[in-house]
């Protein structure tokens, strides 16, 4: 949950931080090894981390899919603490954008 951590931090302070993004960049590649190896437990995790990674550098159209997708995902996947922190990132992110 680094990589989520590090992107809230930087929603919640308004700033461009290299430090955080470097920080959900790494935790990205991590989990797309963890994704390849065991998807079921571990792709909607890389779903919505990539969702929140587009949200924080203002791609709003990749961020709308991608929490979708993660959403959608985290069910199939039948993780409902995952789809339900996907929803709360997603809910978030359109509350920024004024969608509520």
């Amino acid at each position: 949950y680094d990589g989520l951590a590090a992107c809230a931090l930087v929603r919640e302070s308004n700033t461009n931080s290299r430090k955080y993004k470097k920080v959900t960049k790494a935790a990205i590649r991590k989990m797309k090894r963890w994704a390849t190896n065991s998807p079921s437990n571990f792709k909607h995790k890389l779903l919505l981390l990539e969702a929140e990674y587009y949200a924080i550098r203002g791609k709003k159209s990749s961020a709308c899919n991608a929490y979708d997708v993660a959403i959608n995902a985290a069910h199939k996947s039948g993780v409902i603490q995952d789809e339900a922190l996907a929803h709360e990132r997603a809910a978030l992110f359109f509350r920024e954008l004024g969608d509520e």
